[in-house]
């Protein structure tokens, strides 16, 4: 799709963007709510991608389509199949679609990059699904999603140019995406090719709903080692998260042998 055509169909719908020359050549930016977006011209195949990455998220976003008008989008199953996602959240509302496990609830949402859409139970009334079916879709969807997997080193390296030298050995692992990375958790297919990485069973802290952190499990560690790592996702969540961010207040490990969680 042309830049001309992508500028005319931003035009028709009304919406607000600027045009700007980058390092990256002429890109052009929006913004959704509080956040602003850049776009490259040449991502665009057709109208039908423009209308779903541009148009429909900014309208709501910005609020120019009304409940009524986000309903009746939403009751089309097609319209959202391939948009379903899973976050893990600590609070749900009764009609949320959502189920609990361990200390946290796995919620079912629309996804329309980069703001996201609640899900009701009253939402698939109309699709001739049943929820089993909307949850296996949804986690079908983020099954091979891009992630980013780094050393707490390494990371710390690119902050600051330094290096910790003690290497805790921990890694950060989340879904690369802006929010709600943690739900990575309950991903068993990138678990396991985690656990090929360390070399076998490792253990979990769940210290956001945006990320968890990973640390291999060394023959002999025990009891006593457990009991420290829950005391550090303790003192992380009551001290650095804030309460609509944490996750769990459970230590879990993965068992590559028969790829399954085991939580402490």
């Amino acid at each position: 799709m042309t830049k001309e055509k992508i500028l005319k169909v931003l035009e028709e719908e009304k919406i607000d963007f600027r045009l700007l020359l980058t390092d990256k050549g002429e890109q052009f930016s929006l913004r959704f709510g509080e956040k602003e977006k850049m776009f490259d011209f040449e991502t665009f195949a057709n109208e039908k991608e423009v209308y779903e990455r541009i148009s429909l998220p900014w309208k709501i976003a910005n609020g120019r389509m009304d409940s009524e008008q986000i309903k009746k989008w939403l009751s089309n199953y097609e319209n959202v199949k391939d948009k379903l996602s899973i976050r893990l959240v600590r609070k749900v509302s009764s009609s949320s679609l959502a189920v609990k496990i361990y200390d946290f609830y796995l919620e079912v949402y629309v996804q329309i990059s980069p703001v996201s859409v609640a899900l009701t139970k009253e939402s698939i009334r109309e699709w001739k699904v049943t929820a089993i079916e909307v949850f296996k879709q949804a986690e079908e969807n983020i099954k091979y999603l891009s992630i980013v997997y780094k050393s707490t080193n390494d990371m710390l390296y690119e902050l600051t140019g330094t290096r910790d030298k003690r290497n805790s050995g921990l890694y950060v692992l989340k879904y690369d995406r802006e929010t709600f990375g943690g739900a990575i958790l309950m991903n068993e297919y990138i678990l396991h090719m985690v656990s090929k990485s360390l070399g076998g069973e490792f253990y979990i802290l769940p210290c956001s709903v945006d990320e968890i952190l990973v640390m291999r499990s060394e023959k002999g560690s025990g009891e006593e080692l457990q009991r420290q790592m829950k005391d550090i996702i303790r003192n992380i969540n009551d001290s650095a998260v804030k309460e609509d961010m944490r996750l769990s207040y459970h230590l879990f490990k993965y068992l590559p042998e028969n790829r399954k969680l085991i939580v402490y």
